[in-house]
């Protein structure tokens, strides 16, 4: 198969924006967890031929959205001490890799993660449930990964006095998307 009939093949898909969300969760004096969600700015996705599985992925999250459901705790994470969204507004995700998994809905995303100015390669360990409404094509993603903050260098050393004991170093993410088949 020449190249661009494989290009031919893939189906795009646009993100429902209004039904998709970036949310983490963080420990908080080990004990409790404080959770979080940022909005999905934009996702560019291409499936692989006769599959609900992406070809490839490139998402971009508004960092500056964040709601922690404590608008003191937000401002403050939105500050030059955590996220710096004055200096760095998104994060952005480009995929490397899509790898099927042991189910045919599950499959495993490596990419290139960019946050707080600092790349990394993260995993995502990922589903997929799809569904025709109205004769239109709906597809339901779960992306999920956990990292270490630090190595975004998303630290406040002014404020964790207690270091990881105030407040946790590994975060857990959890994306859901909504995509429609482009027409």
């Amino acid at each position: 198969m020449f190249p661009h009939m494989f290009i031919m093949a893939l189906a795009l898909l646009h993100v429902d924006t209004a039904h998709s969300s970036a949310g983490f969760t963080i420990k908080h004096f080990l004990v409790g967890s404080t959770h979080g969600t940022m909005k999905v700015a934009s996702v560019d996705m291409a499936l692989q031929a006769n599959s609900a599985v992406p070809a490839s992925i490139d998402a971009v999250v508004d960092v500056g959205s964040v709601n922690t459901s404590d608008a003191g705790r937000d401002d403050d994470l939105r500050s030059e001490e955590w996220f710096d969204v004055a200096h760095y507004p998104t994060l952005h995700f480009t995929s490397t890799r899509v790898e099927s998994g042991s189910k045919p809905n599950a499959f495993r995303v490596d990419g290139n993660l960019s946050l707080h100015g600092i790349s990394k390669p993260v995993p995502l360990d990922c589903t997929v449930s799809d569904t025709m409404d109205h004769g239109v094509h709906h597809y339901h993603y779960v992306a999920t990964t956990t990292f270490d903050r630090r190595d975004f260098k998303v630290d406040a050393p002014n404020k964790t006095l207690h270091g990881p004991l105030f407040i946790g170093t590994s975060v857990t993410v959890r994306i859901d998307l909504d995509m429609v088949e482009a027409g």
